[in-house]
């Protein structure tokens, strides 16, 4: 599988509160199905790690290919990273991103899809774009989150006691040498998961988000915001020891129209291992779901 890849230029003046942090250029990868199969719809991606870390190409091929056979455009995208963006500058890159990558499409239907923290911005940008009168077919998210003052709260400002016993500690003048100066909008796993690791074992994920316990609210969908978002196709596991399960459990209770698949075992990103049953099972039921919904 190969993609066109493309590099945005955005103006955000004053991203970061540095000099020089004003203009992005995003990476955006179009990868396009066969003719013969393509739907005119496409499946814009979003990568997890924690808003620290993580790039755009981390979707398994598996996967990549499965949603190209059955005829979706596949589009991923860059965003900036903390903590050198706050999560609300995070928040206004993805959406401008998304819409300039839109205008480059003549496709009728758009799924947002993401894991994880890509779940978490996939969700937001849904509601902002339902504010705007233009909202995605719908939304595919894996093992993410929406309610920065509820069910997330306790993992943004709380030592984590999971990370803190699998993991060895990390010291802060590591967490400073891997977090660096510069803003960055792609960090490999092993270049930066020791941040997210820190952030976790010391409570101050929400704060290297730029967050504080009185503004987790103004981050949050809440359970009426929830009600109201398109359909959703929820995946998680039960035993993920990182982002509570609770957190896709009551967001299935709470949506209006929502497809949940949920399994017993694999942790938090249960589908990373292809091999294995969970993921490819759970990655075909999403992209039924999501043919149903333009056919």
């Amino acid at each position: 599988m190969s993609g066109e890849t493309r590099f945005l230029p955005l103006e955000m003046p004053g991203l970061g509160g540095k000099p020089g942090h004003g203009e992005l250029s995003l990476g955006v990868t179009f990868t396009r199905p066969a003719p013969s199969a393509d739907r005119h719809a496409a499946i814009y991606y979003l990568h997890g790690g924690g808003m620290l870390f993580g790039t755009r190409d981390d979707l398994p091929s598996d996967y990549a290919d499965a949603i190209l056979e059955r005829g979706f455009t596949l589009v991923a995208l860059d965003y900036p990273l903390a903590p050198q963006a706050s999560i609300g500058e995070i928040l206004d890159v993805v959406e401008r991103a998304y819409l300039t990558a839109r205008e480059a499409l003549p496709e009728s239907s758009a799924f947002l899809c993401g894991r994880s923290a890509g779940a978490y911005l996939c969700l937001m940008l849904a509601r902002r774009l339902q504010l705007r009168g233009v909202p995605p077919a719908g939304v595919i998210d894996f093992y993410g989150y929406c309610n920065l003052a509820g069910e997330m709260r306790a993992a943004l400002l709380q030592p984590s006691i999971f990370y803190r016993r699998s993991y060895a500690l990390v010291t802060p003048r590591v967490a400073r040498k891997l977090s660096g100066v510069d803003l960055l909008c792609d960090a490999p796993l092993e270049r930066r998961f020791g941040l997210y690791v820190y952030a976790r074992q010391t409570g101050s994920w929400g704060s290297l988000l730029g967050l504080t316990a009185d503004t987790l609210a103004g981050f949050s969908l809440d359970a009426r915001a929830q009600g109201e978002l398109p359909p959703l196709f929820i995946a998680a596991s039960r035993d993920d020891c990182d982002v509570p399960f609770q957190n896709s459990a009551r967001l299935a209770q709470n949506a209006r129209s929502a497809t949940a698949h949920f399994v017993e075992s694999g942790g938090h990103d249960f589908d990373r291992d292809s091999a294995r049953p969970e993921g490819p099972a759970a990655w075909r039921a999403c992209l039924e779901w999501a043919e149903g919904l333009i056919l």
